[in-house]
């Protein structure tokens, strides 16, 4: 856990972003099928005070991949946030499961009935 605090102080240091707050959360195991936490985990979550105008989105995109590639390098793997501020490849790498998901909506959604701005973005890098 100390090499990812270290890595997540030095990201926001560089991003000199508006850390507000941080929380650590013990995770237990999730059976859900894209589960952030496969196995009992610590959960550190992370309210930034951001601008939301053009700028204010870039920079978060910026510093959200990298502290999503932090994650991932240490062996952990990010909460799907609301902002779709990652790439194909950052989803594959913490979630090596995601094609089968997206095989398995098309499966059962073959028209798709069912769908969002998520499922939208990420979508066509799978299928």
């Amino acid at each position: 856990m100390l090499p990812f605090v270290v890595g997540l102080r030095n990201i926001v240091r560089t991003h000199d972003a508006n850390l507000l707050n941080v929380s650590v959360r013990v995770v237990g195991k999730e059976a859900n099928r894209l589960s952030y936490a496969p196995e009992p985990a610590y959960s550190v979550v992370l309210y930034f005070n951001q601008r939301t105008d053009a700028d204010g989105n870039a920079k978060m995109a910026r510093l959200t991949s990298d502290l999503i590639d932090l994650a991932h390098a240490k062996g952990g793997r990010f909460f799907l946030p609301y902002q779709l501020h990652y790439g194909p490849q950052q989803l594959v790498d913490s979630y090596p499961e995601i094609r089968e998901f997206f095989a398995a909506k098309r499966k059962w959604d073959p028209e798709n009935r069912f769908s969002n701005t998520w499922y939208e973005r990420y979508a066509p890098a799978f299928s």
